[in-house]
């Protein structure tokens, strides 16, 4: 009984590092994403050959943001409705 014990507990611990791992890979995959956009953003915007130019690109940027949060908020909800 006592074997059994220590073996779920050694189970229960290797599942816990487990989901540690994953949740740090994910969150590196996440960070490196990020960063890869700011700086594409920064040398789009780092182009512009005016203010008018600046601020067209600014507002480019602003439209794809916006974009993606409707998307993203779309998927979310479209998930909540499945599940």
């Amino acid at each position: 009984m006592l074997r059994l014990i220590h073996q779920v507990f050694a189970l229960a611990i290797k599942a816990r590092f487990t989901m540690y791992l994953l949740s740090r890979v994910l969150l590196s995959l996440t960070k490196h994403s990020h960063r890869r956009d700011k700086e594409h953003n920064d040398a789009y915007l780092a182009e512009a050959s005016d203010t008018c130019d600046l601020e067209k690109r600014t507002q480019n940027l602003d439209h794809r943001a916006s974009i993606q949060l409707t998307i993203e908020s779309l998927r979310n909800y479209c998930a909540s409705r499945e599940g």
